[in-house]
């Protein structure tokens, strides 16, 4: 089993510039734009503020390295236009795949955080693997 766990990048920024409004719309457009690329077997879920999760069962870290690359490319190619204003987003994720050294599920998350906050210090708009 593979996990993307991902963010909006500069999300607060968006949120101070165009408004809370705008930023609700900018997580629910992102929301519709990678919702529908997922396999039936697979979840897509908000893990909290505007942090993502897509759980891969029976899916290799490298399928999903692929996917969040392609998701990536998704969002920073697509148009996000609230009140007229062009908002640009990017994303950063973090991948992994469960292994035998994740003890626990807690282990498992903490793993792909990292990648995450690895993307976000590499400079955004990236994909890590743990």
């Amino acid at each position: 089993m593979s996990l993307i766990m991902f963010d909006v990048d500069h999300f607060r920024k968006i949120n101070d510039t165009h408004g809370h409004i705008a930023g609700d719309y900018v997580l629910r457009r992102l929301a519709f734009l990678l919702n529908d690329k997922i396999r039936k077997e697979e979840r897509f879920s908000r893990y909290g503020g505007e942090e993502f999760v897509i759980v891969m069962p029976e899916s290799a870290v490298d399928r999903a390295h692929t996917f969040a690359e392609k998701a990536r490319e998704v969002v920073m190619a697509s148009e996000f236009v609230f009140g007229g204003q062009d908002i640009p987003v990017t994303i950063s994720l973090g991948v992994g795949e469960m292994v035998a050294t994740h003890f626990t599920a807690v282990d498992f998350l903490q793993s792909i955080d990292q990648a995450l906050y690895a993307a976000k210090r590499g400079g955004r708009n990236r994909v890590e693997r743990d």
